[in-house]
């Protein structure tokens, strides 16, 4: 149990994958250090005012982290008019204009732009569809009038111990996106954070990334899996798919290399030859004449990865995007996950009180798209009954073996398995 203590964080992990990222430390703490639960001292650094720490946190887990003394924090702040984010594993440049013009992969000696093509390209086209202003998007939209920035200001790089980021303004049309562009030191992923000052009147904003992957279809991302869809416009039908929905990826890979685009919140793609578009903000007016108008927050994040996708970081690193660590100052504890699915293609995605009975109900999900084991661990100390249901819960299908608190599952591929839960009564 979690109990007060003003010299900690509590932080929980609601991923099935590891969570390595920042968190903030409280404002109060100043410019304090922060420590893991084996007493490491951790990359803590101050970006656009605040604390910040690079924390790691298993599965499915909980951890404490405790208040350190302050230390120098080497942070270099050097003004590039292009700009250079690079890391053991990656770097990446940038022109005057703040696109990406070079992604060069050191761990694998690969340049993933290809000669001539960028990245962080911003777009903006007359959005005028035939019907339904604020729900269609028509195809003809990407071959109305493209304005491109007017022009950009760019801010120092800082290099620290926590992160390496340089701030970009954009001024397009009558509008202004601001971002940090931001890389974490033993990471490959490239995180855009932007808040716009949303002006305009049917436009579309869009942001264009080119890589130099040669693959016949791009994947998206639908609720625990993923989309095919081609990268030509041979026939109507694939003419038809010139917008797609995802959630928090798009990818494009060939065997065992690729690149993908994250988002936090946007979900109109598009995955053309080697270009991956993502939409970002539109402007109609019918219903609402000032819809979306002014102040807009979202983050987009490139991706190079080794691997094609089943294989690869990008669902790890999607999610981390999307659900950072739940955290609470002022609070330390040594709580461990009821529940822990240890395989590497298999998630425990949910863990819910039952609708209609005294039980757990739990949701595995197997997500590369290939069979595979999970070994599914049970508090301990205490006898349960297992089952699987339905996806409604209402019907057991089939009894689950318990063995030294321990369930085995094979999945088939993407299959979602329902587990009833239900503790058995200790007898008198």
């Amino acid at each position: 149990v979690a109990v007060p203590d003003a010299e900690a964080l509590f932080a929980a992990n609601t991923l099935p994958d590891a969570y390595r990222g920042l968190v903030a430390l409280p404002e109060a703490w100043g410019d304090s250090g922060l420590r893991d639960e084996a007493g490491r001292d951790l990359p803590c650094q101050t970006l656009d005012g605040k604390r910040f720490a690079l924390v790691e946190i298993p599965a499915s887990a909980f951890a404490t982290f405790r208040r350190a003394p302050a230390k120098n924090d080497a942070v270099e702040r050097v003004q590039m008019p292009e700009p250079v984010l690079e890391n053991d594993l990656v770097r990446y440049c940038f022109n005057a204009a703040g696109e990406l013009v070079s992604a060069f992969d050191k761990e694998c000696g690969r340049e993933v732009l290809p000669r001539g093509g960028s990245g962080n390209r911003l777009m903006l086209n007359v959005d005028r569809p035939n019907f339904y202003d604020a729900w269609n998007i028509d195809p003809f939209c990407a071959d109305e009038k493209l304005i491109r920035p007017e022009r950009a200001e760019i801010g120092a790089v800082e290099r620290g111990p926590a992160a390496s980021q340089f701030r970009l303004k954009l001024f397009i049309g009558a509008s202004l996106v601001e971002q940090t562009v931001r890389l974490m030191p033993g990471s490959r992923r490239l995180d855009f954070i932007c808040r716009a000052d949303w002006r305009e009147e049917h436009r579309l904003l869009r942001v264009a990334f080119d890589a130099e992957i040669f693959a016949d279809a791009g994947l998206y991302e639908i609720q625990y899996g993923c989309l095919r869809r081609p990268l030509h416009e041979n026939t109507s039908w694939d003419k038809a798919k010139f917008e797609v929905s995802c959630q928090r990826y798009m990818d494009l890979s060939e065997s065992h290399y690729g690149a993908a685009l994250l988002n936090d919140c946007k979900y109109g793609c598009r995955i053309r030859r080697n270009t991956m578009t993502l939409s970002l903000l539109r402007s109609p007016r019918h219903p609402d004449a000032e819809a979306d108008r002014g102040e807009q927050f979202f983050t987009y994040a490139f991706l190079p990865h080794r691997e094609a996708l089943p294989s690869s970081c990008v669902m790890a690193e999607a999610g981390m995007l999307n659900r950072p660590p739940r955290v609470l100052a002022g609070f330390a504890g040594a709580v461990v996950a009821p529940f822990r699915a240890d395989s590497p293609n298999v998630g425990l995605e949910v863990v819910k009180r039952a609708e209609k009975a005294d039980a757990w109900i739990l949701r595995l999900v197997e997500r590369r798209g290939e069979s595979g084991e999970v070994v599914l661990t049970l508090p301990p100390g205490r006898t349960f009954e297992v089952c699987e249901t339905d996806l409604m819960e209402w019907e057991a299908l089939r009894p689950c073996a318990v063995a030294d608190g321990r369930v085995s599952l094979r999945l088939k591929p993407f299959e979602i398995k329902t587990i009833r839960v239900e503790e058995v009564p200790v007898q008198a």
